[in-house]
């Protein structure tokens, strides 16, 4: 007899698969073997030896085995995959945002368009890409950035100063004036200053972009500012005795950026214009 190795079964010896649960107690014969792998070759028709009515004894199916732990470590589960793709994409995401971060807050802007800005109440003169430019911190903390050319002249094109004592910006040669927000005052100055669109600004910069038109005559407000004697005036005698200590209040640019900038440039100008003109109160006597 021939135990069986999975249920106990006592089976005939010449068995080789349990007759209680189907389990193999024998070795498989090589023929059983071969006629349990499939091949491409057809499959014999039954001879006359064969008992008719017999069925042929099938040989046991194959199954799959579990899959090993290795295997499973190889393949993570999608939802881990998944998992994975997200927390990479975010990091990537987070990483551009810092880098942005950063990058503004070391440098607003194009380098070669961005100003110093001055203490509140002040104005300062500066250049933006060889163009000369005021840079107006109200007290209010309103911030502009005014072209600082006026060209009425076709040809002769001035620079102006600011004047801090009457806080008005002036054309020294030809007496036109504006407020510090560049409306026109007065003068033969045909509109206001233009001013420069503010793109982005801190505590201490401000970063512009592309120059506006300039405002025109009629478009001025003028409402509850108070304009005081003008620096040009006081130097001159216009208003009582000439006034020298009026150049201390006087906010002007170094000077041309290059040799090819023939602009009149106040800081360069002043004294062989006060030296030249006799003023005798006539703004168009220049």
């Amino acid at each position: 007899m021939t135990s069986c190795p999975v249920c106990g079964e006592h089976n005939p010896p010449a068995a080789r698969f349990c007759g209680r649960c189907g389990e193999r107690v024998a070795p498989a014969t090589a023929a059983a073997t071969a006629a349990a792998t499939p091949t491409s070759e057809p499959v014999p028709q039954s001879t006359g030896n064969a008992r008719a009515g017999s069925a042929i004894e099938p040989g046991p199916q194959p199954t799959a085995g579990p899959v090993s732990q290795a295997a499973r470590s190889v393949v993570p589960p999608p939802r881990l995959v998944r998992g994975r793709l997200v927390a990479r994409a975010v990091a990537l995401l987070l990483l551009v945002v810092l880098v942005v971060v950063v990058a503004r807050s070391v440098l607003p802007g194009d380098a070669a368009r961005t100003l110093a800005l001055p203490p509140p109440g002040e104005v300062v003169a500066a250049f933006v890409e060889g163009e000369p430019v005021f840079v107006v911190h109200d007290d209010d903390g309103d911030v502009r950035v005014l072209d600082a050319v006026d060209a009425h002249v076709p040809g002769d094109a001035k620079v102006l100063a600011y004047c801090a004592d009457s806080g008005t910006f002036e054309d020294l040669r030809h007496g036109s004036r504006f407020t510090r927000r560049g409306d026109w005052v007065g003068g033969p100055a045909p509109t206001g200053m233009a001013a420069y669109e503010i793109v982005e600004r801190d505590a201490e910069r401000v970063a512009i972009g592309e120059r506006g038109a300039p405002p025109a005559r009629e478009d001025a407000e003028l409402d509850g500012i108070v304009i005081g004697p003008s620096c040009i005036g006081r130097l001159v005698g216009v208003i009582g005795d000439p006034d020298s200590s009026a150049v201390d209040d006087l906010v002007m640019h170094d000077g041309p950026v290059s040799e090819d900038d023939v602009r009149w440039y106040p800081v360069s100008g002043l004294d062989k214009l006060l030296e030249e003109f006799a003023w005798s109160g006539d703004p168009d006597a220049s």
